[in-house]
């Protein structure tokens, strides 16, 4: 508020503000052979990357387990 006081024409928001997040890419996760269900982010990742749905992606998972390799073989990709 105090920037719009000062004149100035717009104010960003402070590190770490939910309301803007920072960083918009979409990364590799940590550890690129074992999939974090529990973290949105790498659900995301994993859905685009294997090219299915967040509930296939789901699915797949409580069939399969968490390692990559098991679900490009459950989900029937190369």
């Amino acid at each position: 508020m105090a920037a719009l006081l000062r004149g100035e024409t717009s104010v960003s928001n402070p590190p770490g503000d939910p309301a803007m997040p920072d960083d918009m890419e979409i990364r590799v996760p940590q550890d690129d052979e074992r999939i974090d269900i529990t973290d949105l982010k790498e659900v995301d990742y994993w859905t685009k990357c294997f090219g299915v749905s967040e509930a296939r992606l789901r699915m797949a998972v409580a069939s399969a387990g968490t390692m990559k390799d098991d679900l490009r073989i459950y989900l029937g990709l190369p």
